[in-house]
Formats: structure tokens, C-alpha cells, sequence
């Protein structure tokens, strides 16, 4: 049977709407196994979270690759090129300049919701908005904001259709 992409037939196609924090790996200095073993990553946000040898093995970091770390505290390693087109950079607001040019872009602020399907749920509406405003022309400005007040309407739908709520 090949490997190569796209042989597989009966595979089903998903989209990730994971909330991860990550950034991007500038250098690796090992650690002395004396010491405990491992490496030091230097982010390049300043942060150098230290990893255990075995994290190393597994995950096999590189430099301009990113360390990613989920919610639930398990961390992991993602080459560049899969990060960055499978991931868009995200926050409890919107960039300044995309929040500038479109204020309804602040509805889709969802770190304040709890982990759980309705944060999953809002966070995957943040990233389209974010997505669209940052991409569709802006002499189109007034078909964007038709457009994410739509969506806007859309995600608060979802939202409270992912709530757990008694009846």
C-alpha cells in the first residue's frame, strides 16, 4: 500500500479548531544529563520552556519549527510549514489593525469562555472572522462587515446550541 498523499481512499477529512498556544523555536541547547537531560528551547516570544529528553525523541524539534502547547498541558512539536498553514495567530482580541477596521471583529473574543465545545465552537468563528477580514479586499469594506455581522449572528447561534444547558 503506498504512503504517498492522496492514495488513501476511505480517509475522512477534518478541520482543526483546537485553541493551542505556540511559538516559534529560535535555538535548542541541550542540557547536561548530569543535570537532568533535555534541552532548552528559546521561543521566540523570550520564553525557553525545558524538555525532557524523551519529549526530544519523540517530537524531534528543530529550529524555525514550533513548540505547541494545548490546553489540557500536553505539548508537542510542529514543523513550520504544517503550523503555519494549518494554524492562524489568534488571541483574546483581534490584531490592532484588523480591530481598527472592523470593531465587530471584539464579538469574537472567546478566551474568557470556559474549555469545552462552546469555546471550541466560538474560537473556530474567531479564526474564520480573523481570516476574512484579513484577507478580502478592503475597498470592499462595507461587504466585509455584512459579511461578519452574518457570521456574528451564526456564532452565537452555535455557541448556544454547544451549551449544556437544563431545559
Amino acid at each position: 500500500m503506498s504512503t504517498a498523499m492522496g492514495a488513501e481512499k476511505n480517509l475522512r477529512g477534518f478541520m482543526c479548531h483546537k485553541y493551542v498556544h505556540a511559538d516559534k523555536i529560535v535555538a535548542i541547547t541541550p542540557v547536561a544529563a548530569d543535570l537532568g537531560g533535555g534541552a532548552v528551547l528559546d521561543l521566540e516570544g523570550g520564553d525557553k520552556p525545558r524538555v525532557t529528553e524523551t519529549w526530544q525523541v519523540r517530537h524531534t524539534p528543530a529550529v524555525g519549527g514550533y513548540y505547541v502547547r494545548y490546553e489540557d498541558g500536553y505539548s508537542s512539536y510542529s514543523p513550520a510549514g504544517a503550523f503555519e498553514t494549518g494554524y492562524t495567530a489568534l488571541g483574546s482580541t483581534p490584531p490592532e489593525g484588523l480591530r481598527l477596521a472592523q470593531p465587530v471583529l471584539r464579538f469574537f473574543a472567546y478566551t474568557h469562555l470556559r474549555a469545552g465545545l462552546p469555546r471550541e465552537v466560538s474560537a473556530l468563528y474567531a479564526r474564520l472572522a480573523y481570516l476574512l477580514a484579513g484577507v478580502l479586499p478592503s475597498a470592499e469594506m462595507a461587504e466585509i462587515t455584512k459579511a461578519l455581522d452574518a457570521l456574528l449572528v451564526s456564532k452565537d447561534c452555535a455557541v448556544r446550541a454547544a451549551l449544556e444547558l437544563p431545559l
